[in-house]
């Protein structure tokens, strides 16, 4: 879980050490099971923070949700009875409803 080679120590300006390795290793363990039916760790950013934007598109298509790209949200739908939010209004006027959601801003 280092973010460089450590092989070799000549080369390496920085080993990982046992306390920054088990802390990396808890941080990665304390992902696991975040989702109910996730079989191991939800992401690990091996190749960089530009996987993240991939894989909440991948999960999201998984699991059957709307990946709206650069359409602007111009208001939140909210439900009197239980004061929750219940959707969003988008730029092109749609209103698109959901039990979840999860805003984006980039």
């Amino acid at each position: 879980m280092a973010d460089y080679d450590q092989e070799n120590v000549e080369v390496c300006k920085d080993v990982v050490k046992t306390k920054e390795g088990i802390s990396c290793l808890a941080l990665y363990h304390s992902s696991v099971g975040r989702f109910p039916n996730a079989l191991g760790a939800l992401i690990y950013p091996v190749h960089g923070q530009g996987e993240l934007p991939q894989v909440f598109c991948r999960h999201a298509a998984v699991k059957g949700s709307l990946y709206v790209l650069r359409m602007a949200v111009n208001a939140l739908l909210i439900d009197k009875a239980s004061n929750s939010c219940k959707g969003v209004k988008i730029a092109s006027g749609l209103e698109l409803s959901s039990h979840q959601l999860c805003i984006l801003n980039r």
